[in-house]
């Protein structure tokens, strides 16, 4: 299905599915002090404390979904999750999403949101994933004075092109599949949907990574069986001489896999390591 081409009935039932899907790993997840729904420089967000704080600066989280699908509500088990470990506030961001806003809108409302929390409260770090993780970068890279101790960025979305050797080798996935398994073929992505995506962000050809001197350090975080194992590689590559980058290529896990901390003890560990990595180059800075 063309996304860009969906009636809007159509779009809001799907994004209504899956934020009802994301409910089961929002049980699962531990139980905050506060959730509340905020709005920074006028884009929505959701903000979770946990019970236990470290510090009130917070991450800001940039989620996922194609660019078209995604919400706070949908990454809640995500959100209370890595708010629990981190020990402090994580502030979700609610982008405006395409086809309906199309690139680079997220970009520039994330990039704008971060402005205004840096010259507040401050931002610790930013975590992101899949096209979140774009978003992120991007945004990143035009946040003036950020001071953002790292970024996070998990199976992320970086190219503009479905035609990489990852593709080829794990892109056959069902079409608009939804199924879980984490082989080749079985993922929750396929090349299929992400063609679709990408026509629905209509993001421009050209390079597709900001210039490295205006990012902070990377994790980058991905798995072997993901079709855009290749974007992660490619990024790693151009970033990866003295800022401290930092690449883990998770085994036997397809792409988003991160969502499935509550059911798998490794990607669970997988996630762990991401953040403990932020948090340890937070303590590293004061």
């Amino acid at each position: 299905m063309e996304w860009r081409e969906c009636a809007p009935e159509t779009l809001a039932t799907e994004r209504h599915r899956r934020e009802a899907a994301g409910a089961v790993a929002a049980r699962a997840a531990p139980e905050m002090e506060l959730e509340v729904r905020i709005e920074i420089a006028g884009v929505p967000a959701l903000k979770c404390v946990p019970k236990v704080c470290r510090s009130s600066v917070p991450h800001v989280f940039v989620h996922g979904g194609g660019w078209v699908f995604g919400s706070s509500i949908q990454s809640l088990g995500l959100i209370r999750r890595i708010a629990w470990q981190t020990a402090r506030p994580v502030i979700s961001l609610d982008y405006a999403l395409a086809p309906e806003n199309p690139y680079p809108r997220a970009i520039e409302e994330v990039s704008a949101a971060m402005t205004a929390l840096v010259e507040s409260d401050g931002v610790a770090g930013i975590i992101g994933g899949s096209a979140g993780a774009q978003i992120a970068l991007h945004a990143v890279s035009r946040t003036i004075g950020s001071g953002l101790y790292g970024a996070v960025l998990f199976c992320g979305a970086f190219g503009h092109t479905t035609q990489t050797w990852s593709h080829r080798v794990f892109g056959q996935g069902p079409k608009q599949g939804h199924r879980k398994g984490q082989g080749p073929g079985q993922g929750q992505l396929s090349t299929h949907d992400m063609q679709h995506f990408l026509n629905a962000y209509a993001m421009p050809v050209g390079p597709p990574f900001p210039d490295p001197s205006n990012l902070p350090p990377l994790f980058l975080s991905v798995g072997d069986l993901d079709p855009l194992l290749e974007d992660t590689l490619q990024l790693h590559a151009a970033v990866q001489q003295g800022n401290g980058s930092n690449l883990e290529i998770v085994p036997n896990a397809g792409h988003g896999f991160m969502n499935n901390w509550h059911i798998i003890p490794r990607i669970d560990n997988a996630v762990t390591d991401a953040l403990d990595w932020l948090e340890r180059r937070c303590a590293a800075s004061i």
